[in-house]
Order: C-alpha cells, then sequence, then structure tokens
C-alpha cells in the first residue's frame, strides 16, 4: 500500500473550425489557478499538469489568439488510498467535465483596432507645437492689418525699431 501526494492530471485541446491545428494554437498554456500549476501544449494538443497537489483548482488556457472557457471548481481528491481525477464544475446543476479533460476553443480573438477618422481638431488638440504653428500664422495674416491701423506716429517708431532689428544680424556677421 502506498500513499499518493500528488497527481498528474491529463487533458487535450480539440481542435475544431475555430482553431485548426497545433500551428493556429501556438503558443499555448493550460494552467491551474493561474499558474501555480502549468503545462505547454503538445503538437496533438495534449497536455499534462504533473504533481498536482489534492485541492479545487481553477483551469484557464492562457492562448494568444483563442478565448476558451474557464472552468471553476476543478477538483483533486483522493478517498481511501484511491484517486478520484474527475474535474468538475462548482455547481452540481452543471454537468461535470470528462476525464482526461477536453477543452475546445470557442473564438478566435481579432486584433484589429479600427482606424479612427481624420479630425483636425483633434489635431491641434494632441499637438501644442500645432497650436504655435497656427499662432505663427495667423500673426503673418493680422499684422499688416495691425499696422495699417495703428496711429501714424506710432506706426513710424515701430518701423523703425523693425528696420534695426533687421539690420543687427548683418552687422554682427560683419563685426
Amino acid at each position: 500500500v502506498s500513499v499518493v501526494s500528488a497527481v498528474d492530471v491529463h487533458g487535450s485541446v480539440e481542435f475544431n473550425k475555430v482553431c485548426l491545428d497545433i500551428k493556429a494554437l501556438k503558443p499555448t498554456r493550460v494552467t491551474l489557478d493561474w499558474g501555480t500549476y502549468s503545462a505547454h501544449v503538445w503538437r496533438d494538443g495534449r497536455f499534462v499538469l504533473r504533481n498536482v497537489e489534492p485541492g479545487s483548482y481553477v483551469l484557464n488556457v492562457l492562448a494568444r489568439d483563442h478565448v476558451f472557457d474557464q472552468v471553476s471548481g476543478v477538483s483533486v481528491r483522493y478517498h481511501c488510498l484511491e484517486l478520484d481525477r474527475t474535474p468538475h464544475y462548482p455547481t452540481p446543476s452543471l454537468p461535470q467535465l470528462p476525464y482526461p479533460i477536453v477543452l475546445k476553443p470557442r473564438i478566435a480573438k481579432v486584433y484589429v483596432e479600427p482606424k479612427k477618422d481624420f479630425n483636425p481638431i483633434d489635431m491641434f488638440r494632441s499637438n501644442p507645437i500645432m497650436l504655435v504653428m497656427l499662432g505663427s500664422v495667423a500673426m503673418m495674416f493680422l499684422m499688416p492689418k495691425i499696422i495699417s491701423n495703428m496711429d501714424p506716429q506710432d506706426r513710424e517708431e515701430f518701423l523703425a525699431t523693425q528696420s534695426k532689428m533687421m539690420a543687427m544680424p548683418t552687422q554682427l556677421s560683419q563685426g
């Protein structure tokens, strides 16, 4: 008589029209309690969770491109030195899972982000440089109007100051 302290839980992924073969499924892991016990899915769809201690677990399939049902209440139990490895749902009204466990992909995940429509307001809202550019362009068109509406004496003073500023770079380059 020997005492069993852990067991291997066997199962498989049943390929269907959602997932045709292992190439479409790779890389995939089957876990109990999000990684307490985990196993890779083999080429033929089988997996083995090794050395699982007695208890109740949540079984998950971590697949990048497919969605599987999450199974709660997978129980590994021992009765009188006999091993009862039948996983089941937590509520008695739901059917028991077969052993070895058979998992079926339900849907394929789609990773397509819809293209956004062009919106110039969003472009100005999200980029501060665009606001600076818009202000510069506005001043380029508004400055002649502002100068023409100035008092003649102030206009002459402004134009003299502007001509001095324009002459400064040439004076600096000549020494």
